[in-house]
């Protein structure tokens, strides 16, 4: 017998798709713009693969987390829809933005040495569902920082630091060190970027840029990415720019690219749109997150970032079908494979 419509239940994640999502870039970099009630939230990911959808999340659907272990997984009820930017399977996001204008980034850390936080009481869930889980259950870039007390990570897939931002321009760089979660709160007078070192380094090279000891950065790294967004960010007047604002959005992605970058993305939380280019066909494509019917009654949906269309492809989203996903997963081993990754995964792995 069916379950109602009005409070659909799902547990997200396997044991399979554990072992087979790839990180989301070795190189990516995020910032925020944020002057005179507008807000502009820019991210590269730099990845060899541009496969990918994007997927319409609803409210009042319950989930629960995918924890191998016998500790109790975290589980919650959807409060906010979304739009989710979903690389290796539907509904394990790599970024999103929700109908509240709160916007989460993922990026990778390198090689980094990256300590979680010890095993307590507090239920678990792994560092890339914590995603959804804040932009399903949160608003402002404070409601997420408040669920450090109430929710421990586990790095079940690989390392992870995050950029946060909200429709106020208040953001966020949240990473791990020495089994301690450290946040540095970036409100719109900082500088509100990240890249792929931790916040402070990275700040500290910025600051060090002008002094006479400053040593040039090597083209494409995460000093020279994060010093490129800051210095486009902090010289910006988006009063005096004659162009749209996630046009300049996309001039500042373009300073902090690489020959890597896949996907740009500019999520404008305040006009609650989301733009993006892709580096297989150049075209620049957007859709309105007011458009959607979030309630649980209507079916979860889905669109491929490559979808033949550009500009608005707001009416290309379509209802998710499990073939969807399973298509998607393939190409993510596919891309694994001919990279030299995830070889030890078997084709009977990929089908559980």
């Amino acid at each position: 017998m069916s379950k109602p419509l009005t409070k659909r239940s799902i547990v997200v994640a396997s044991g399979c798709l554990m072992a087979i999502l790839p990180r989301t870039g070795d190189a990516c970099t995020s910032f925020c713009l944020s002057q005179d009630g507008a807000v502009m939230v820019g991210n590269n990911d730099d990845w060899f693969s541009v496969s990918a959808y994007l997927v319409v999340n609803k409210r009042g659907v319950t989930k629960q987390a995918f924890v191998p272990t016998e500790d109790p997984p975290l589980r919650w009820t959807s409060k906010y829809g979304s739009v989710t930017v979903d690389y290796n399977a539907i509904g394990i996001p790599s970024a999103g933005m929700n109908e509240a204008g709160l916007v989460i980034d993922e990026l990778f850390p390198g090689a980094l040495n990256i300590e979680y936080e010890p095993k307590d009481e507090r239920p678990e869930i792994d560092e890339v569902l914590w995603i959804q889980y804040q932009l399903d259950t949160c608003a402002t870039v404070e409601e997420v920082l408040q669920t450090r007390d109430s929710v421990r990570i586990v790095p079940y897939y690989w390392h992870s630091h995050y950029f946060v931002c909200d429709r106020t321009g208040a953001a966020a760089a949240i990473g791990f060190a020495q089994g301690k979660m450290v946040v540095h709160r970036l409100p719109p007078a900082s500088v509100q970027c990240l890249a792929n070192r931790p916040y402070p380094r990275d700040l500290a090279a910025l600051q060090n840029a002008d002094t006479d000891n400053a040593t040039p950065h090597k083209p494409g790294s995460s000093p020279a990415r994060f010093q490129a967004a800051a210095e486009r960010t902090g010289q910006a007047e988006l009063s005096q720019i004659q162009k749209p604002h996630h046009e300049y959005a996309f001039d500042v992605l373009k300073a902090a690219s690489t020959h890597a970058t896949a996907i740009s993305w500019v999520y404008d939380p305040v006009g609650q749109k989301i733009h993006y280019q892709t580096n297989r066909d150049g075209k620049r494509r957007s859709v309105d997150l007011t458009q959607f019917d979030y309630r649980s009654e209507t079916p979860m949906l889905v669109v491929d970032v490559n979808h033949e269309q550009a500009g608005d492809i707001t009416s290309a989203f379509e209802p998710y079908r499990p073939e969807v996903n399973q298509k998607l997963v393939w190409q993510t081993i596919k891309d694994w494979r001919k990279h030299g990754f995830a070889l030890h995964i078997k084709d009977a792995d990929v089908e559980r």
